[in-house]
């Protein structure tokens, strides 16, 4: 894997962003989305259950108290703010940090799905800053971790050199007043449309397969996955 200018560190990592947008690439508005999809969200937590999730504080506080932390997945925030807390995720001071522990975070949950008769997995310490020491056990990983990065703005803007890959909902839908907006995927990136009905789970849906698609609380969208050169998504996305 290119390494899009990582610490050798992330060589063995894929680093994914998530996120749907309005026309004009916008993601918000204070403070929350403005639209409602449930095939997005069922999108949203097929795609990413059982892998960490690294997002903002902002992004933290617009799940709401409910939803907070994302289940089944490691919930890491990025804050600059010494004092700030996230019940039920960890809370990191850099991108970088964050992209440190979900690295290890995927690598447990790998070992412990593959690796559940062999023993207690061996603990390691998660540093400040600066790229994990991959060992030997770490190089010869069968399936690399993936990470996926899901807000907000600055966090997107940060995350976007690094990244091999985002998935996009596309909402097609003004967005006035938009106070957030997603980073402008790069045009060497190819773009490819999922199913919508199978990645959605919704096999009732009437919509074409690589068109738009009608939600149940009526904005149309569609998933485009866009990866940097040489990058193959993962298949999971398309069913």
């Amino acid at each position: 894997m290119a390494h899009y200018g990582r610490s050798e560190g992330w060589r063995h990592t894929i680093i994914g962003m998530i996120w749907a947008q309005g026309h004009g690439r916008a993601i918000g508005r204070d403070g929350t989305m403005p639209w409602h999809i449930p095939e997005d969200l069922r999108f949203f937590q097929r795609v990413t259950m059982g892998h960490p999730v690294i997002m903002g504080r902002r992004t933290w506080g617009s799940l709401g108290e409910r939803y907070r932390p994302l289940p089944g997945r490691a919930n890491i925030v990025v804050s600059r703010n010494l004092q700030f807390e996230a019940p039920g995720a960890t809370v990191v001071r850099s991108l970088d940090e964050a992209i440190n522990l979900g690295i290890l975070e995927g690598i447990l949950s790998l070992e412990a799905k593959g690796s559940e008769q062999a023993g207690d997995t061996e603990r390691i310490t998660v540093p400040s800053s600066g790229p994990v020491v991959p060992g030997t056990s770490r190089e010869t990983t069968h399936v690399d971790p993936l990470l996926w990065i899901m807000g907000g703005a600055q966090i997107y803007a940060q995350a976007l050199p690094l990244a091999d890959f985002a998935v996009v909902t596309h909402v097609d839908l003004d967005v006035p007043g938009a106070d957030a907006f997603a980073p402008e995927i790069p045009e060497e990136w190819s773009a490819a449309s999922i199913d919508t009905r199978v990645a959605s789970n919704d096999a009732s849906n009437p919509g074409s397969p690589h068109g738009w698609n009608t939600s149940v609380k009526g904005p149309r969208y569609r998933f485009t996955v866009y990866a940097r050169p040489g990058f193959t998504p993962p298949t999971s996305l398309f069913g």
